[in-house]
């Protein structure tokens, strides 16, 4: 409570009627407002940037960078990065899919995926000998898929 009554009575001496300020002159404000507006006009310059991105603040012209050039040869660089693209994602997800039809039986859905999995690997093996092979490998896997589907 002590603290209370000493700041009260600092802040009454400190903002007394006599501490206040003046108040303002309307002719000296007036005047100085018209000096400022003159000056002003005298600058003649812009204070903010132009609409023209190309241009800053001073009106002249700014160099690019190298990464904002546009050329002739940027149209093509994003059709490539496009077709890359795509390919890298369907070749993904069609190698995914390829991948989760392995253990897949007769009648369910990815089923003609792994039939045509075998057939592409068919297709692009050379050797007689590895063809042999591999045609008995899947051989075995159908005579194993039957056996699923007669266990179940």
């Amino acid at each position: 409570m002590k603290k209370k009554d000493e700041l009260t009575s600092w802040a009454e001496e400190q903002f007394t009627p006599d501490a206040l300020p003046v108040s303002r002159n309307p002719l000296k404000a007036q005047s100085a407002r018209n000096r400022f507006l003159s000056k002003v006009q005298e600058q003649n310059r812009a204070v903010s940037f132009s609409e023209d991105p190309r241009l800053n603040h001073t009106g002249m012209q700014q160099k690019p960078a190298k990464w904002q050039k546009k050329e002739n040869r940027t149209m093509i660089g994003q059709v490539l990065t496009a077709v890359a693209i795509i390919v890298s994602l369907l070749g993904g997800t069609g190698a995914a899919t390829v991948y989760a039809s392995q253990s897949s039986i007769p009648g369910e859905f990815l089923y003609p995926v792994k039939t045509w999995s075998e057939d592409v690997q068919m297709d692009l093996t050379a050797n007689p000998q590895d063809k042999l092979n591999l045609s008995l490998d899947l051989t075995d896997e159908r005579l194993s898929e039957i056996q699923q589907l007669v266990d179940d």
